[in-house]
């Protein structure tokens, strides 16, 4: 799933998202589902944009700057 997100695969960028959100063989990173959401919305699933609205009333502003910039690096490495 890793390989399909890098690749800009926006199902896979949001079940991504959904792992980390959840925690689901993966370590709980509120960022980290923030970054596959993000990604996913940009490349067209839009379906997924009240996740990413639910996520933000559960972090912090810095998690939130922190997520962003993750967002920025992926685009620059990808």
């Amino acid at each position: 799933m890793q390989a399909s997100a890098n690749q800009g695969y926006a199902e896979a960028q949001s079940n991504l998202g959904d792992l980390y959100y959840q925690g689901l063989g993966v370590i709980q990173d509120y960022a980290m589902a923030y970054l596959w959401w993000t990604l996913a919305v940009q490349n067209g699933a839009n379906d997924i944009k009240h996740k990413l609205m639910d996520l933000a009333d559960k972090v912090t502003e810095a998690q939130t700057r922190e997520a962003e910039q993750l967002v920025v690096q992926w685009k620059t490495k990808h």
